[in-house]
């Protein structure tokens, strides 16, 4: 057994069954694993095979300030800004941190807890 996945294409991976991606040649990792199943899953028994997707944490950070991707504005100098949501609406400078379903991580000397911002479309 080997502790590296090992690649290949969907396309070749599929061996002729229904499944998401069949024919695109998207690359793929197979690791075999074994599953068991314990308490009341009667109805799972006659189950062969099945597919599974994995997701793997590459980063984590906690006790941070988060606001959705999309108010987040590229400036002219290469640095981004948030604009806070309540008046006067003042652009505030941020360093965005890790990106994660939406979601942006930001830090600066101008965000604090609490900080609620806008998008140009209000």
């Amino acid at each position: 057994m080997s502790a590296v996945a090992q690649s290949s294409s969907s396309s070749a991976n599929s061996g002729g069954k229904r499944g998401r991606g069949r024919g695109s040649g998207a690359p793929t990792a197979t690791i075999p694993v074994t599953v068991a199943l314990t308490g009341r899953h009667r109805s799972l028994a006659g189950l062969d095979q099945a597919a599974v997707s994995v997701n793997f944490v590459q980063q984590q950070a906690r006790h941070v300030l988060s606001v959705r991707s999309r108010p987040l504005l590229a400036t002219a100098g290469g640095g981004y800004d948030v604009q806070e949501a309540q008046s006067p609406h003042r652009l505030i400078p941020v360093t965005p941190g890790l990106f994660a379903a939406g979601y942006v991580q930001v830090s600066g000397a101008g965000t604090y807890d609490g900080l609620q911002v806008t998008d140009s479309q209000g």
